[in-house]
């Protein structure tokens, strides 16, 4: 049995295949090759390029934007708003906070959180540049920016922007330097 909510306004590209129980809003556009597998909440004004795939269980609340050639994994979220990048993988219970960005070629892994908010309520952007990996159940604090060519290490929480180049692990994250 198939049973999918989807908008009128809902456009899509070539080859596009989506699963079962899925809900699409308004204004949503997907590319070519775009497979949205089961239990997918697409909220309004969502954009996801071509050649994309949404497994399981995705939330994109609205005005998130997916970049060509990305995996959302199985529970991942994203925060209103957010922005990934081109090639983006976020591994299954991915989080972003409102509103995130994501560089191309990026890797968020399991469990990795982009936190956004404050005990305030002030809502910040938080930004992870392209070609990063963030490690297993690594969390990046609320306004703060990695750049580009950054490895956060498992389980690492970065509580300042980071632009330098290499690897941080620990709580707070710190470079890694290696052997002397």
């Amino acid at each position: 049995m198939e049973m999918n909510v989807i908008s009128a306004s809902f456009k899509h590209g070539e080859n596009f295949k989506i699963g079962n129980f899925n809900v699409i809003g308004e204004n949503v556009e997907v590319g070519d090759n775009v497979y949205i597998d089961n239990f997918v909440v697409i909220e309004n004004d969502c954009k996801i390029g071509d050649n994309s795939y949404i497994s399981n269980h995705a939330k994109l609340p609205e005005g998130t934007v997916i970049g060509k050639n990305c995996r959302i994994g199985g529970w991942c979220r994203t925060g209103k708003n957010s922005r990934v990048g081109d090639n983006v993988v976020m591994k299954a219970k991915s989080i972003l906070g409102p509103p995130a960005e994501v560089g191309d070629d990026t890797t968020i892994g399991p469990y990795g959180i982009l936190l956004h908010g404050t005990h305030t309520g002030d809502s910040l952007v938080t930004k992870v540049g392209k070609r990063c990996y963030v490690g297993v159940q690594a969390a990046v604090g609320p306004g703060v920016e990695v750049g580009d060519d950054i490895v956060v290490g498992a389980h690492c929480r970065v509580t300042k922007s980071i632009h330098e180049k290499g690897i941080y692990v620990g709580i707070p994250a710190r470079k890694f330097k290696g052997k002397s």
